[in-house]
């Protein structure tokens, strides 16, 4: 009888390291997945604001690009001599003679 008793506590306890080496397994596996799916969720986010970065300095260069054409552009046309070419050619406009004057009450 005292060797079946043993027998016994043997199995439960043959079976209990059986369920922790199970388990373990389970949950070394459940990290390693887990690790797995932030390496690629990371590796994506890299990607993926790369990708942002090098649309938004194109976006920067070609901002700088128009800024300086305006720049250029606002300081041709402050010349006086020029506005007056302008307005004369582009726009037909002349200078206002007395017979052109309407007098407002």
């Amino acid at each position: 009888m005292e060797t079946a008793y043993r027998t016994d506590i043997a199995h439960r306890l043959q079976r209990q390291r059986g369920i922790r080496f199970f388990v373990a397994t389970l949950l070394f596996t459940a990290l390693l997945t887990a690790a797995g799916i932030f390496h690629v969720w990371y590796n994506y986010e890299v990607y993926s604001l790369g990708h942002k970065l090098a649309k938004q300095t194109v976006m920067h260069r070609k901002l700088l690009d128009e800024t300086k054409k305006l720049k250029l552009e606002l300081s041709t046309l402050k010349r006086s001599q020029n506005l007056n070419q302008i307005a004369k050619d582009k726009l037909g406009l002349r200078h206002a003679e007395q017979q052109d004057w309407v007098l407002v009450k």
